[in-house]
Formats: structure tokens, C-alpha cells, sequence
């Protein structure tokens, strides 16, 4: 009997000495490793589920992987910690050889000690897939000016696309591109040459930035060394990441050092239907002031169209004295689809020959909205006097558009005034009609002056793109 108690007392002791220490040295993270997946030549996306957090709060997680089996934090090629709000995360592995064999796993760390997932194999890719290089866009070239004072990039669809001003210098092109990063670091260069050959090469700005949204690039300064009085360059942008090397397509910019030069801005206003092309024509013969020329071309041409053949034009004619911006306003345009178009001059004078700009593109916007101002042929003369504004707007989306009419003395407008059926929610494809009413009390408010000519338009906005209807005028009688 008395054997047996002893028996039993020591099983009890054991038991407690057991329990004792296993409360002591505490619980570990018990998690698994994610399988892998965007696999590349030199990255590639792992992480972790972690489903017991052991006794203590997750203090730190992620994967370390190596060429050997079950790799450890101390152990491994390389490892990398992923900030997570939750249990389960993901981290992207860099620096890998192609074609090589890696072993991974998920780790975490709580105050008791660390613990690891599954080991999980993978090979690299020897070639690398599309998805993972940049995505190169050869926009265009600004010839003969350089010393670059702005530069806003936004989206390419966007409305106010890109805007450049330069100072005027001789036989100094600068290039620009567009490149989506897919959210990998990038070095971007411009390659030119007098062939596809190129032969020299040279660093864009905003170099080295990620993403994933198209991003402008502009080059430094090319100072052209070989020239004829007409030299055809050619030049593409490229971009390396991890992964390799891009190329956007081939373009040329003529150099005519010995008559005309011209800056482009790319196409601004652009929303589904229309667009602004525009440029600044500098003007010169060699070794004389552009600023004081006298000669001046006919005519300045848009081109434009959905293929380099373009199949469009818009003529304008030109006077006066140089530099001039000229610009166009073209409409009818399909949304959602790319555009190329050039600008060429015609000089009076036929000791010089006809000559344009490069190919340039811009994209118009997919679901844009679209207007039309209307006249105004409702003006009542006894009082109460009023003036009503109209027009025409088709929404093209399902959430409401805002719609107001711009008023002003001269086209730059300055006056704002919301139309009465704003903002405007029906069936995105029913045209409305949308009005404004200038009452006395409206041309006070508003600070317009009677026996004054005004003129109008419509500015209608949804979440893709702002449109501009076309300009319309009235007047308000001087005994108002």
C-alpha cells in the first residue's frame, strides 16, 4: 500500500515538474509557408499564413530563402521582413540568379523564440516574361531648344497631359517618352543615332522612381555634333530593371538648322471626342535673331489620324512676326483610342522648303463626357429681364456630371455659373438639355456690365475627364 502511494506521489511530481516547464519556455508561432508565385529571373513573391501566434504577440515575420533546403534567419542566401496588419503576408524576393533552384520559407518571431513553415522549392526563370520588364512609350522630340524651366507629368489620358516650356537653342534636341515601371526600380535612357544602329545613349529624367501609373521621361541635353542642313536622327527610350531591359519603338526628328525650329507641347484638353494640339513655331536664318525675322510661313498644318498616314488635317493660316504659338481644337474623335499627329509649315519664301515636326501621340479618354453649347436665343427685354444660357450634355457614366457655363469678356472666361440642372443624373447615353438664367439680379452678383459683348461656353466634368463645349456669345442690352 504503502508502495503504491509512493508510486503515485512521484507520477504527481513528474507531471507538475513537466507542466512547470513547458509554462516556463512558453509557445512558438506555429504558421505556414505561402506557396511561390510570380516567379521571374530574378524575383519572385512568397510570404506567410501565420494561424497560432504561440503565447505573446507576433513580434516580427517574413520568409529567408538560399539554395540548401530548409533555410533558417542565420542560415540563408538572403531574408526579408514584411510589415503586415494581419496574419497572413507576402514579400518579394530580389537579387536571384536565373535558372537556379531556391528553397524558401515563411519565419516569425514572438517573445518566446522563432518558428518556420514548410520549405517550399522554386527555379527562376532563365528568360524573362513580358509582365515583368518596363513598358516603353517613344513620345516625340522638342527640336532645337533645350533648358528645361517646366515640366508637369500626369496621367496620359488625362486632361491637361503634358506641358513643356523651353528656351530657345540652336541644334539642342531634347526627347521624351513615357515608361510604366510596374513598380520596380528603373534606370530609363534615350538611345539616338543617325541609324536604328543609334550608337549613343543618354540619361532621362525622373530615373530610378517606381510605380505603377505611366510616368513622363525627359532627356538631358543632346548637343548634335554631325549635321547636314537636313539630318534625320533616329531614337527610341529604354528602361532596365532586375529583370532586363525594354525598348520603345523607333522614332526620327529632322534637324533643319537652317531656316525654322519649332517647340512642341503635347495635346492638352483632351477628353473622349476632342482635343488641343498645339506648338510654338521659333523662327530663324542662320546666324540671325529668331526673335526679329521677318519671313514668315503661309500656313501651319495639324495633321492627325489613328495611323502615322493621319487622313486628317486642320489648316491655319499665319501672321505677323516670330515666336508664335499656334493652336488647333479638334473634335469629333473616337474615346478610348490613340492618335497620332505632326504640324508642318509652309514658308512664303521658296528659297526654303516645306518642313514638319516628328509623329506625336496622345490618347483620348474612354469614358469622357460630351457637350455642346448652344445659342442663346432667349433674351427677354421686359422685366423682369433675364438671359438664358443653353446647351446640350450627354453624360457617357452612370454617377451624376457637374455641368457649368463659363462666362467672360474674352475666352478666357473667368465667370462660373452652375447650370440649373446640375449636377445632371440620367441614362449616360440620353443627350439632356442643361440651362443657365442671367437674371438682373445674376448680372450684379455676378459683376457683368451691361451693353457689354460676353462670351460662353459649357465645362462639363465626370470622374474621368473635364470637356469644353464650344465658344458661344451674347449681349446684354446697355439699358439693362
Amino acid at each position: 500500500m504503502k508502495s503504491g502511494n509512493i508510486i503515485n506521489s512521484l507520477i504527481f511530481l513528474v507531471f507538475t515538474i513537466i507542466l512547470h516547464v513547458s509554462c516556463e519556455r512558453g509557445y512558438l508561432p506555429v504558421l505556414r509557408t505561402l506557396p511561390v508565385k510570380e516567379i521571374d529571373l530574378a524575383t519572385a513573391v512568397s510570404g506567410g499564413v501565420i494561424s497560432d501566434e504561440g503565447d505573446s504577440r507576433i513580434i516580427e515575420c517574413g520568409i529567408c530563402w538560399g539554395r540548401t533546403i530548409n533555410p533558417t534567419v542565420t542560415d540563408c542566401d538572403s531574408s526579408i521582413y514584411c510589415e503586415s496588419d494581419s496574419l497572413s503576408y507576402e514579400c518579394r524576393m530580389s537579387g536571384l540568379k536565373p535558372g537556379t533552384r531556391y528553397h524558401v520559407r515563411a519565419f516569425a518571431f514572438n517573445s518566446t523564440g522563432s518558428s518556420y513553415g514548410d520549405d517550399m522549392s522554386f527555379i527562376t526563370r532563365e528568360t524573362p516574361t513580358e509582365s515583368s520588364l518596363p513598358l516603353c512609350i517613344t513620345l516625340g522630340a522638342v527640336i532645337d531648344s533645350l533648358n528645361l524651366t517646366g515640366l508637369n507629368h500626369q496621367n496620359l489620358s488625362g486632361s491637361n497631359s503634358y506641358f513643356y516650356q523651353f528656351n530657345f537653342e540652336r541644334n539642342s534636341p531634347v526627347l521624351f517618352g513615357a515608361v510604366l515601371l510596374k513598380n520596380l526600380p528603373a534606370q530609363v535612357y534615350f538611345e539616338y543615332g543617325l541609324t536604328k544602329k543609334y550608337g549613343q545613349k543618354i540619361e532621362a529624367h525622373a530615373t530610378g522612381i517606381t510605380g505603377n501609373q505611366l510616368t513622363c521621361f525627359v532627356s538631358r541635353k543632346i548637343q548634335l555634333m554631325e549635321y547636314t542642313p537636313v539630318t534625320t536622327y533616329h531614337f527610341r527610350i529604354m528602361a532596365e530593371n532586375i529583370n532586363g531591359t525594354s525598348y520603345g519603338e523607333d522614332r526620327t526628328m529632322i534637324i533643319h538648322p537652317d531656316w525654322s525650329y519649332y517647340t512642341e507641347r503635347c495635346a492638352t484638353n483632351i477628353s473622349g471626342t476632342g482635343a488641343t494640339l498645339s506648338g510654338e513655331l521659333l523662327y530663324s536664318e542662320p546666324d540671325t535673331e529668331y526673335y526679329s525675322h521677318p519671313l514668315s510661313p503661309a500656313y501651319v498644318e495639324f495633321n492627325y489620324g489613328t495611323t502615322t498616314d493621319y487622313g486628317q488635317s486642320l489648316r491655319i493660316s499665319l501672321t505677323g512676326r516670330y515666336p508664335k504659338i499656334i493652336s488647333a481644337n479638334i473634335t469629333g474623335l473616337t474615346p478610348g483610342t490613340l492618335y497620332h499627329y505632326n504640324i508642318w509649315t509652309n514658308p512664303t519664301s521658296m528659297q526654303y522648303s516645306r518642313t514638319g515636326t516628328h509623329d506625336l501621340t496622345f490618347l483620348t479618354v474612354e469614358n469622357a463626357p460630351s457637350c455642346v453649347t448652344q445659342h442663346s436665343n432667349e433674351i427677354r427685354s421686359e422685366s423682369p429681364h433675364y438671359i438664358l444660357l443653353r446647351g446640350d450634355v450627354i453624360a457617357n457614366d452612370d454617377l451624376p456630371v457637374e455641368v457649368i457655363f463659363e462666362l467672360g469678356l474674352t475666352t478666357a472666361y473667368g465667370i462660373n455659373l452652375p447650370a440649373i440642372e446640375s449636377p445632371v443624373s440620367v441614362n449616360p447615353e440620353t443627350q439632356i438639355k442643361v440651362t443657365a438664367k442671367i437674371t438682373r439680379i445674376a448680372i450684379e452678383s455676378l459683376g457683368l456690365k451691361s451693353g457689354s459683348l460676353y462670351h460662353y461656353r459649357l465645362k462639363v466634368t465626370n470622374r474621368y475627364a473635364t470637356v469644353y463645349g464650344n465658344d458661344m456669345n451674347f449681349d446684354i442690352p446697355s439699358n439693362w
